[in-house]
């Protein structure tokens, strides 16, 4: 009786493992590879996704980080709209959609000099308009104290880094920068 209850049990998982080995399979034939809307940049051993839009027309390239785990196609329609009265960038972070990944820990100092070496890499004009969304306030805040004369202004959208913080910490980094603020959730 425990045999053929054993043997009725592996036979079942047997199948439910033949069942997913089947759809992965099946799924794999229906995969698109869908080329990077931008280019990539090499910054330093592996390539970063940069995809700018819309011409300078005298205003500030605005750069856009993305919150967390969020691929730049979700911003298609800031990328839109900006675009259409500023050259407008939005990137990937290492190992995001079309961004190779780095091999180091996705750690505030390490996304804060891929940034820097990716406009560098991409001849993106300073200063520039730095913008983002939730977690990239950190990184907003690691870049402008690292490089506080690459950055003409900061606009952020429900960061969980408290505003009056990074107001002041931008203000008081570069006086002259105009702090753009959105309210709170």
């Amino acid at each position: 009786m425990l045999i053929k209850y054993t043997t009725r049990t592996l036979l079942a998982l047997l199948l439910v493992c033949l069942g997913f080995i089947v759809v992965g399979l099946s799924l794999r034939a229906f995969v698109v590879d869908v080329s990077p809307p931008g280019y990539l940049y090499d910054v330093g051993g592996h390539k970063l996704h940069l995809d700018c839009r819309g011409e300078k027309n005298g205003n500030p390239t605005i750069v856009f980080e993305s919150g967390a785990a969020t691929p730049s196609p979700v911003y298609q329609h800031l990328a839109e709209n900006l675009s259409k009265t500023h050259k407008f960038c939005m990137y990937d972070r290492a190992g995001m959609a079309w961004s190779e990944a780095s091999g180091v820990p996705s750690e505030t100092p390490a996304i804060t000099e891929q940034l820097h070496a990716l406009l560098i890499a991409a001849n993106i004009e300073k200063p520039f308009v730095l913008a983002g969304h939730s977690i990239a306030g950190l990184y907003m805040k690691s870049y402008i104290k690292q490089y506080p004369q690459d950055v003409a202004a900061v606009a952020f959208f429900l960061m969980p880094v408290t505003r009056t913080r990074l107001t002041n910490l931008v203000c008081r980094l570069a006086p002259t920068k105009v702090c753009l603020c959105s309210s709170k959730r």
